[in-house]
C-alpha cells in the first residue's frame, strides 16, 4: 500500500509541474485566454499542494 502512495503522489507532483509549465508556455504564445491559462496554473498549484499535504498526513492504519 505504502508503494502505490508514493508513487501516486510523484505522479500527481509531475502532473502539477506539467499543468503549471503548461500554462507558463501558453502565456508566451497566448495572450487572450487568460482565464484557460488561469484556470491551468490553479489545477496545477491545486495538484502540487495536494501532493505535498498528503505527504505531510500521518497514515491511518
Amino acid at each position: 500500500m505504502k508503494l502505490k502512495k508514493s508513487i501516486k503522489q510523484k505522479l500527481l507532483l509531475i502532473a502539477g509541474m506539467l499543468t503549471i509549465t503548461l500554462a507558463q508556455l501558453m502565456t508566451h504564445y497566448i495572450d487572450l485566454q487568460d482565464g484557460i491559462i488561469g484556470i491551468l496554473s490553479g489545477l496545477g498549484i491545486g495538484l502540487l499542494l495536494g501532493s505535498f499535504f498528503q505527504k505531510k498526513q500521518k497514515p491511518t492504519i
